[in-house]
């Protein structure tokens, strides 16, 4: 688990397929990330089991919850609402781990998304002990590509994947 003063990330785990199969079927996240056909919770059971799970077996690291407390309830404490995913994925076409995030649309453009890259990039330089932290997104994406450079990526150049061009930075 990661925490922040503003988020926390953890684990991505079977119980989250509800709210990864709402996140991933956005129309922005089809649009600027992929469509993953996640169409049930099967599917989005199985997406967690051999993406995020498997990656973390494999890497230690993977794409994570990223949660913010939710309203207080009468009977409990502390309730986490998820927001979004973000963590490091290792991608066989990529040299070094790059960062992924996206966030429920109506989450977004409030400081999330940093705040939880922040602390991801942090947990990668000294936890992890990573050197270099890749980022790929397309160049149509300017909040993302604003996101990745206010947290101090620098532009690469463009590279090709899944059949379109993205713009690859470094950390």
């Amino acid at each position: 688990m990661i925490l922040s003063s503003d988020v926390i990330i953890r684990r991505l785990s079977l119980c989250d397929a509800p709210f990864v199969m709402r996140l991933y079927n956005q129309p922005s996240f089809i649009r600027f990330i992929a469509d993953k056909h996640i169409t049930d919770i099967t599917a989005a059971e199985q997406y967690i089991s051999t993406g995020p799970m498997a990656c973390f077996a494999e890497n230690g690291f993977a794409l994570d919850l990223v949660s913010i407390p939710g309203l207080e309830h009468p009977t409990v404490t502390t309730s986490m609402l998820p927001i979004g995913v973000c963590g490091l994925l290792q991608r066989p076409e990529l040299a070094h781990p790059d960062l992924g995030f996206a966030l429920l649309d109506e989450y977004a453009g409030q400081g999330y998304a940093f705040a939880a890259c922040q602390a991801v990039l942090e947990h990668a330089l000294t936890e992890l002990k990573l050197e270099n932290i890749l980022a790929i997104v397309l160049p149509t994406n300017t909040r993302s590509v604003t996101l990745l450079e206010r947290l101090g990526f620098v532009l690469e150049g463009d590279i090709n994947l899944y059949g379109q061009t993205n713009r690859l930075y470094h950390y």
